[in-house]
């Protein structure tokens, strides 16, 4: 499984950069869903907006749409889905 593998590397897209947040498109192939794999080291996305404690900008926008809406995978990756 693709996510297994994206947790067990030893430096995701967020480490390389520097930052607590990244996100990798799933919408391929997904006729009329967006669906993205969310990196969040903070695990903040899955709280609702104003219980985040980090800037919502350091989320790409993603904090308005996902925010409490997000399915946990394993450790700090979440899938987030919308129409």
């Amino acid at each position: 499984m693709l996510i297994a593998l994206l947790a067990t590397q030893p430096h995701s897209q967020a480490e390389q950069t520097g930052n607590d947040f990244a996100v990798y498109d799933w919408s391929v192939g997904f006729a009329g869903q967006n669906t993205f794999l969310i990196h969040d080291r903070t695990d903040e996305i899955a709280l609702p907006s104003a219980l985040h404690k980090h800037p919502l900008s350091d989320e790409n926008g993603f904090a308005d749409i996902c925010a409490g809406k997000v399915q946990h995978l394993l450790g700090h990756y979440y899938i987030c889905n919308f129409p």
